[in-house]
């Protein structure tokens, strides 16, 4: 046989060694079984050296290896013992749950982790709506238009964070209106003197004694004098926004005017002086006896425009205490 016949004897066939072994047909199994004659199928001896691709396994009766060196042992596969597996002495045990120190420390620590992701998420949650705020306050003060979920303009929302932003305004004008007034009137303290008391204004004089061959010549250096105007009085009204004049003159000191200076800054969200007590700290504050220092200081040419307009807030305020 040459060697093409050779190959295609080995592999080019069925039954050959590239198919496998031929099998008994289930026809022929099945009419043996029903004889009483079945015998084992006969299996062509194959030499191991010609075998190609074939895995040798062991028969089903193989007994394992005992691995008694390391405490384990195996049943055979044949063997109806259940398998084992003893504790390794190196196994650590966990003693959290039996010792209560240790578990109630434990459930304190987690408790305390809790509680501080709990803070960190809510700092994030409001500085996030914070930003949130603030960029639908900006695109409103732009003219913008807010929008819902869905994404249809909401008119209710942009027109209320309008007046939001009109009442600000409005709050931070009347603040910087009352702090300019209570900035003004302590610079006025100071300069007439701590408490009230400093005695009217005289000339400043500095005598310097140069000696002389034949006498001593005295030099006086006389300073002028800096009275007081009516426009540095801080009187308690405030000109309208479109009124061109910068001071405030006799005839603007009218019960309605001082009323609104002196009471609208209550209206500012936050604050926490009463009606009653700021009626009273102004009448305290101008009392003739507390200004005695103020109208000695005064120029002599407007001191009586200064009298008059002290005069006409004392009464405003005698008004609105007594309520007529």
């Amino acid at each position: 046989m040459n060697k093409s016949n050779v190959r295609s004897e080995l592999f080019g066939k069925p039954g050959s060694l590239l198919f496998g072994l031929p099998q008994p047909k289930p026809a022929a199994i099945a009419g043996s079984i029903a004889a009483g004659t079945t015998t084992a199928p006969a299996t062509k001896s194959i030499d191991a050296s010609s075998s190609l691709g074939y895995f040798v396994f062991p028969p089903a009766s193989f007994s394992a290896y005992s691995a008694s060196g390391f405490g384990v042992n195996y049943a055979s596969s044949t063997s109806s013992e259940p398998r084992t597996t003893p504790e390794h002495p190196w196994t650590p045990r966990d003693d959290r749950g039996t010792n209560p120190d240790v578990q109630a420390q434990l459930d304190a620590d987690y408790e305390a982790h809790r509680q501080h992701l709990a803070e960190l998420r809510k700092q994030r949650l409001a500085r996030e709506a914070e930003e949130a705020r603030k960029g639908e306050e900006y695109w409103v003060s732009c003219g913008g238009v807010l929008r819902d979920e869905f994404g249809r303009r909401d008119m209710e929302r942009t027109k209320a964070i309008r007046e939001e932003l009109k009442l600000r305004e409005i709050e931070k004008r009347l603040t910087e209106m009352w702090e300019d007034h209570e900035t003004r009137w302590k610079k006025l303290v100071l300069r007439t003197g701590p408490g009230g008391k400093s005695n009217p204004p005289s000339p400043h004089l500095s005598a310097n004694s140069v000696s002389t061959q034949s006498k001593t010549l005295t030099i006086v250096d006389i300073t002028p004098i800096h009275y007081l105007s009516f426009d540095d009085i801080p009187w308690p009204v405030q000109l309208e926004e479109n009124d061109a004049r910068l001071n405030v003159t006799l005839q603007d000191l009218t019960r309605e005017r001082i009323e609104e200076f002196l009471l609208k800054p209550l209206t500012v969200r936050g604050c926490t002086i009463s009606r009653k007590e700021r009626i009273r700290s102004s009448l305290l504050r101008w009392h003739p006896d507390k200004l005695s220092a103020i109208i000695k200081q005064t120029d002599p040419q407007q001191k009586e425009d200064v009298m008059e307009g002290i005069h006409a807030v004392i009464r405003c305020l005698h008004g609105l205490n007594t309520g007529s």
